[in-house]
């Protein structure tokens, strides 16, 4: 591993080269036609130096993705960008690194959190030094200036909407959103209808595809962060009903518990 930092740097172009796009592919066994779904993750460098890549239980979970448990995992691939180690701004285009199924350990949480983290038995990082792999480290997640607050203005970086026809500029895109309800309150206590644990609300946009985005507040120009997205409420509960303005992530508190949890 080269290039990981002890902390979030005061860089906002290095947060988002931890950032990638996930494709995951599946399959069924008894003949349904397979699918894949993209969503967002991001680099994670636990206390004892593993490597991993954090994104949502439902991007990877067949049964979360509105799927029979019929389906399995074929593959899981990574988009890496090649960022400038100069300037850390992105150039060229993004390489695949796919692996099997066989070739990926997923960390699942104990309750019912909407995260998971995926160790890669042999990560085949290209020879140019610019793929960098960058990484969030343990240590920052839980060294914040002060805890979050009703009202702190937040931002969450990921992949929402369609793919771009140029993959050269398929860029993650970063949003804004603010904490609405009392972060010190499991939401999904509140609100039974989420079904997932540690969850706090949000004002804000998120999309499809933005699932598994970093959940991040700057403080004295340093980026805590502080979850990971994982969904947003819709009318009615079907796909095609317009957004609430109303999202949630998952604390970064569900992240840690993995980490002790499989002594990571």
């Amino acid at each position: 591993m080269k290039n990981l930092p002890k902390m979030i740097s005061y860089s906002r172009q290095l947060l988002l080269s931890m950032v990638q796009k996930i494709s995951v592919k599946f399959r069924c066994d008894i003949g349904n036609a397979p699918f894949s779904v993209t969503g967002t993750g991001f680099w994670l460098v636990s206390k004892k130096g593993g490597l991993f890549f954090v994104t949502n239980r439902h991007n990877i979970d067949p049964t979360m993705c509105n799927r029979s448990s019929s389906y399995s995992i074929y593959s899981i691939t990574i988009l890496l960008r090649a960022f400038s180690l100069v300037d850390n701004k992105p150039c060229g285009n993004v390489k695949e690194l796919e692996h099997d199924a066989n070739e990926v350990t997923i960390y699942y949480p104990e309750n019912t959190a909407d995260v998971v983290l995926l160790s890669m038995a042999e990560l085949q990082v290209p020879s140019d030094q610019n793929y960098q792999l960058t990484g969030i480290h343990e240590s920052s997640m839980s060294n914040y200036s002060r805890k979050p607050e009703l009202f702190d203005q937040l931002f969450f970086v990921g992949f929402p909407g369609k793919n771009r026809i140029n993959a050269a500029y398929d860029m993650p895109i970063v949003r804004s959103c603010s904490i609405a309800s009392f972060p010190e309150i499991d939401y999904s206590d509140e609100d039974k209808t989420i079904g997932r644990a540690k969850t706090c609300l949000v004002d804000g946009l998120s999309f499809g595809g933005s699932s598994g985005s970093p959940v991040i507040r700057e403080a004295n120009g340093v980026l805590e962060l502080f979850g990971i997205m994982s969904g947003h409420f819709l009318e009615n509960k079907t796909w095609c009903d317009a957004h609430s303005g109303l999202s949630y992530f998952t604390t970064v508190e569900a992240i840690l518990n993995i980490v002790k949890e499989n002594g990571l």
